[in-house]
């Protein structure tokens, strides 16, 4: 499953969470570009930014 107009935004500080994240989509064959912010600061500037569209918002707490 993929579609390629829409990238997601992962924020995430730590490595090996980040990694798991990664690890995860393409176990589902979910090969969307993937862009990664380290806080909220600097996910707020990628998406004011226009880098990453905001239609969907996924959280992981």
């Amino acid at each position: 499953m993929q579609n390629k107009d829409i990238t997601v935004l992962v924020v995430e500080d730590d490595d090996v969470d980040y990694m798991t994240v990664k690890r995860s989509f393409a176990k589902c064959k979910i090969m969307n570009p993937m862009v990664r912010a380290i806080d909220g600061v600097e996910a707020l500037e990628l998406l004011r930014g226009g880098q990453v569209d905001y239609r969907l918002l996924l959280f992981l707490i």
